[in-house]
């Protein structure tokens, strides 16, 4: 009996914990670069760990993909640092740029995301019009607030296939986004992240675009 109890606990375990792989590539320019995110969900949580050229994040959220707390490491410029939220504040603590760094921030509206390729998947399947967010920039731990809106339903290429997905425009709130924009596509058989384009840089910089190559789960 407590054999048969230990087996039917383990397969209870198997079933309550999922993990899917998706893989990505950036491309800027004559820049190709892999990008990896891992998803993993236990229960009412979710674990996100996402590798770039710029550094690993290690995302900590709901099954929305709301944050509850982050991680990330740039082993290259020094920086290790924690975001954690506690209510209406997220308290960062560790190290940027080899320098010890402290900083609070207050989520006016209750989303703080950091992983806008999954987090605004749920948006992207509702019949909101726009969607407004807290974003931490890891560059400069400057704290933006966002807004998504809708942009139609297209066609787009993804390694090679076609496919019909959703389509967001992301940009900061005020003056500064009648300069900067950014898209994302969200297939919509299940709006699953595929595409990305932005420029990062001034005039003269290459478009920017991050596809999806394979997924498992």
């Amino acid at each position: 009996m407590r054999s048969f109890l230990s087996i039917f606990l383990f397969l209870i375990s198997l079933t309550a914990i999922s993990a899917e792989n998706f893989y990505y590539r950036e491309i800027t320019g004559d820049r190709i670069t892999p990008l990896f995110n891992k998803i993993t969900t236990n229960g009412q949580n979710r674990t996100i760990e996402s590798c770039s050229w710029y550094g690993t994040s290690t995302y900590y959220t709901d099954l929305d993909f709301n944050m509850n707390a982050w991680h990330f490491i740039h082993e290259t410029n020094g920086s290790d640092f924690w975001a954690h939220r506690n209510g209406t504040k997220i308290v960062l603590t560790g190290t940027f740029q080899n320098k010890p760094v402290n900083r609070e921030y207050t989520v006016s509206n209750g989303r703080w995301y950091q992983c806008l390729d999954l987090s605004l998947s749920k948006y992207a399947a509702s019949s909101d019009k726009e969607h407004i967010f807290w974003v931490i920039r890891p560059t400069d731990l400057e704290y933006l607030e966002m807004i998504a809106t809708k942009d139609g339903e297209e066609f787009v290429k993804v390694n090679g296939d076609t496919v019909w997905a959703v389509r967001l425009k992301v940009t900061v709130t005020g003056i500064s986004g009648a300069f900067w924009s950014s898209s994302y596509w969200y297939r919509k058989s299940d709006m699953n992240y595929v595409r990305y384009e932005a420029y990062h840089g001034g005039l003269g910089t290459p478009l920017t675009v991050f596809e999806l190559l394979r997924e498992e789960s």
